[in-house]
């Protein structure tokens, strides 16, 4: 059985990854998580190749999507307005977190972001027939 806090955790490092440098794993004998830089052994076989064991974590999510359906979430349109605003073009993400400091949402902006990684665990979770545990 799986935490679910766990999850949330891979979900985490999976999304600021914005270079794939990493691969997740799920043992699915010891039920926990292998991190693998590389995925491949000296002779270019892939490790974790045993997919009865090992279950290749993949999860279609990026910082943009928690960070829109935040703003979204906001019942003021004109702050949403600003917000969308903020939130274009090159530093974009240093500049909208700037902006939830500001404005006081920042712990709002990160309750927010839990919940929604909450979710997208379970979501997994269940995809996978991976019993957990919400902890």
């Amino acid at each position: 059985m799986v935490k679910l806090n766990d999850v949330i955790d891979v979900l985490e490092i999976y999304i600021g990854d914005a270079e794939g440098s990493c691969q997740f794993y799920f043992n699915l004998k010891t039920e926990e998580f292998i991190y693998s830089m590389i995925g491949i052994d000296d002779s270019g076989e892939d490790l974790y190749a045993d997919e009865e064991v090992y279950l290749p974590f993949y999860h279609d999510i990026y910082s943009s999507q928690i960070i829109v359906a935040f703003i979204e979430s906001i019942d003021n349109t004109e702050t949403q307005n600003r917000m969308f605003h903020i939130f274009e073009g090159t530093g974009k993400y240093r500049r909208i977190k700037e902006y939830f400091h500001v404005s006081g949402l920042i712990d709002h902006y990160y309750s927010f972001k839990y919940d929604y990684l909450k979710v997208e665990a379970i979501k997994w979770c269940e995809e996978h027939d991976i019993p957990y545990i919400d902890q």
